[in-house]
């Protein structure tokens, strides 16, 4: 009966671990593609937002591969990575947005702060994060079915998952402070007359602030479930135990006392 209730305790515990994967991954979706749709809460999803001082005026708001544009009338968000002013003031004609020249202004800065000054270091932490898993998944294979000849194989995929693991952290939290950080201070160099002229405001994004710190807890969390759900040199654990090498036995047992006996003793 324990032993029922020991692994079902175990498979709670890997769901609520894998279920924590899960929402790392949509959090890393959602901000990366942010202002990339109209779809519902897309366009909410931005790093600054660009308008001119006064009411009911045009706003652009910059995500890291895409633009939104909000010119009261309708909202339009489209790709905008790479591209350049006339490139996407073209686009939007399509759609039926105007080509004024306070767009085209707002335009112009929004892509050299989508470009220069927000490099998107998530995206890099996100494919990391991708290796991470999937050595993650060698990691799991290896354990259901072990090969003999290759003992080592084990801790080897727990050490590349716990590596990626941790520079996805890494980088994820740069991101999150760089993205924090330069946010507010656009905030505040626009708002203060004694640095800019005033004529355009930027205010911060704060659904992709709360994302990416959101990102970075729960990395940390579910870096820490898979340390202790895949432990190093026979530290039995029902989730997976990585197995030794055949020439070293269990910690606390000396060479005479292993099964394979001292150095140098015959194998049978």
């Amino acid at each position: 009966m324990m032993g029922k209730q020991s692994k079902f305790s175990n498979l709670d515990y890997r769901l609520v671990v894998y279920l924590f994967a899960g929402a790392i991954i949509l959090f890393y979706v959602l901000a990366l593609t942010g202002c990339l749709s109209e779809s519902p809460g897309i366009p909410n999803i931005f790093l600054v937002n660009l308008h001119k001082q006064g009411a009911n005026t045009t706003q652009v708001r910059v995500g890291y591969f895409g633009i939104c544009i909000n010119d009261q009338s309708k909202l339009e968000c489209l790709p905008s990575f790479g591209k350049d002013t006339k490139t996407v003031v073209n686009d939007l004609s399509k759609r039926g947005i105007s080509k004024s020249g306070d767009i085209s202004t707002l335009l112009s800065i929004a892509l050299v702060i989508q470009s220069k000054i927000f490099p998107c270091l998530l995206a890099s932490a996100g494919v990391i994060l991708l290796f991470g898993v999937g050595a993650l998944v060698l990691l799991k294979r290896s354990l259901k079915k072990p090969n003999p000849r290759k003992p080592l194989r084990p801790q080897l995929f727990r050490t590349a998952t716990m590596l990626f693991g941790g520079a996805a952290i890494a980088l994820a939290i740069a991101s999150a402070v760089a993205t924090t950080q330069t946010a507010n201070a656009l905030t505040f160099a626009t708002s203060t007359p004694a640095i800019g002229n005033g004529s355009i405001r930027i205010s911060p994004g704060i659904a992709t602030q709360v994302l990416q710190w959101l990102i970075v807890g729960f990395s940390v969390i579910f870096q820490i479930s898979l340390e202790s759900m895949f432990k190093v040199q026979g530290n039995v654990n029902a989730v997976g135990t990585l197995p030794f090498p055949a020439s070293v036995g269990p910690p606390g047992v000396s060479d005479d006392q292993s099964p394979i006996g001292p150095p140098g003793s015959p194998r049978f």
